[in-house]
């Protein structure tokens, strides 16, 4: 499958993940979330949500489409994960995240 095929794939696998765990509170559907991440990461892809992590200006991995550039910030949603490529034993960057602080 061609690499920026595997890309829109991610994203909408994140994109339901997002919503999915908006409405399921038991967490029973993120299993299968999970598993077809583990298919990527298999594949050589590693997905990074940093939903959660503190925000740091320095990264150059993220874009903030709202809220301050201040470090320490909290992120509170992701738009779009990191997404990394597995090549030779070194990580390719090929998506840079969107989140939201």
């Amino acid at each position: 499958m061609e690499e920026q095929a595997v890309i829109q794939l991610i994203n909408q696998v994140h994109q339901l993940q997002r919503k999915l765990n908006r409405v399921d509170e038991t967490g029973t559907t993120s299993r299968q979330i999970e598993r077809i991440m583990d298919i990527f990461a298999e594949s050589g892809y590693l997905v990074d949500n940093p939903l959660g992590q503190h925000y740091d200006g320095t990264r150059t991995d993220l874009a903030v489409t709202f809220g301050s550039r201040t470090t320490g910030t909290m992120i509170t949603d992701v738009l779009k994960p990191v997404i990394y490529r597995q090549e030779e034993g070194e990580s390719k960057l090929l998506q840079i995240g969107v989140v939201l602080i």
